[in-house]
């Protein structure tokens, strides 16, 4: 039972957990036993009890090596969307200097790598 649980896409397994979730939170039982809903619904007991327990899937789980929130990204674009407005060309130097600065000013210690961004982007 266990291989056939890994041989189905990781995208669908999560999508038939959230599925037995939204069933067992219908059901409102006090008495859970999510092992054997796990075997009942035939989906990884591990996800399952995660899934419940609130952890996030792998999807929805923001990258590990981010240095900037998605609102410090935000304000990057708007300084390169400024740049474009007032005709200047970005380049990665100053895209790097605006991350630094960002992450200076919230007193991070950890600084935006110096191939940030990629090196096969298509700024100059």
């Amino acid at each position: 039972m266990a291989s056939q649980l890994l041989a189905e896409p990781y995208e669908i397994a999560e999508s038939r957990i959230q599925q037995v979730i939204d069933i067992l939170s219908d059901r409102g039982d006090d008495n859970l036993n999510l092992a054997a809903a796990a075997r009942e619904f035939r989906v990884p007991v591990r996800r399952l009890r995660a899934r419940w327990a609130g952890q996030q899937s792998k999807q929805e789980r923001p990258g590990t090596n981010k240095r900037l929130s998605e609102d410090e990204e935000l304000a990057v674009c708007l300084y390169l969307d400024r740049l474009e407005a007032i005709g200047t060309a970005a380049r990665k130097q100053m895209i790097t200097s605006c991350a630094n600065d960002i992450l200076r000013r919230i007193r991070v210690r950890h600084r935006a790598a110096k191939s940030w961004p990629a090196l096969d982007s298509a700024i100059p």
